[in-house]
């Protein structure tokens, strides 16, 4: 998971050098931006489960997921 976000940091501190002229690369920003969300989505449960145990994994993902949604919300 760190991973993923050192790489989606990365591409979002470049986002802002992408050339305005150059189309594809925008569009491998963006994909390389969403496919890094997406790849934290998935792998959030398990990470959770892997933390927190499979006692109270519900609610504690329940909230963890609903703080995400929150924080966005706010920002």
């Amino acid at each position: 998971m760190s991973l993923m976000l050192t790489i989606f940091t990365a591409f979002l501190a470049t986002f802002a050098f992408t050339p305005e002229n150059c189309k594809w690369r925008f569009m491998l920003w963006v994909c390389m931006l969403y496919f890094c969300i997406g790849g934290a989505f998935a792998v959030f449960p398990a990470y959770t489960h892997l933390c927190f145990g499979s006692k109270y994994f519900g609610s504690i993902y329940g909230m963890a997921f609903s703080s995400i949604s929150r924080g966005w919300k706010g920002a």
